[in-house]
């Protein structure tokens, strides 16, 4: 097959490159979506939290004990007093805020629908991807089985000229 300047090699050689390019945006959508399913649970977490401690401000003035992790291992102990109505959220990179139990509510449920946006966005184009890959590869064969029947055609075609 020698079409505009391409040998089959070539063109094989350029689809499994590709090929591989979709592999590594595959793997990393992959990864990304494993993290966005793990981060939802801990947003709903958060929210129940916040619902439970609006409770307990609303329903008495006693403390609440509880024990919160600290690290992989390390747990202490707090003893949090409700009456309040404040909270404080955990932002990440080393910061908090200490936000109304309407606010932490609001952020969170915010966070959470944007997640599960991404979520979502993030399956659709991991489909995509692996739609992709499918054609790519059954390109790199329909290329390769042309080139087996030119080299058929060729060979029968001296055999016939002997």
């Amino acid at each position: 097959m020698k079409q505009d300047n391409a040998t089959t090699k070539g063109v094989i050689e350029v689809l499994q490159e590709v090929r591989k390019e979709l592999g590594q945006v595959e793997a990393n959508l992959s990864r990304y979506k494993e993290l966005h399913k793990a981060t939802i649970p801990d947003i709903k977490e958060t929210l129940e939290v916040v619902h439970f401690m609006r409770k307990k401000g609303e329903s008495s003035d006693q403390p609440v004990t509880t024990s919160y992790q600290v690290s992989a291992s390390i747990f202490a102990e707090a003893t949090i007093e409700p009456s309040k109505g404040m909270v404080v959220l955990w932002l990440g990179a080393n910061t908090a805020a200490e936000l109304t139990f309407d606010e932490a509510e609001a952020l969170l449920t915010k966070n959470l629908e944007k997640k599960k946006e991404q979520l979502a966005q993030n399956i659709e184009d991991l489909n995509f991807v692996k739609a992709q890959v499918t054609v790519c590869e059954v390109s790199i064969a329909r290329v390769y089985n042309n080139d087996v029947k030119e080299r058929r055609k060729k060979a029968a075609e001296e055999d016939d000229s002997k």
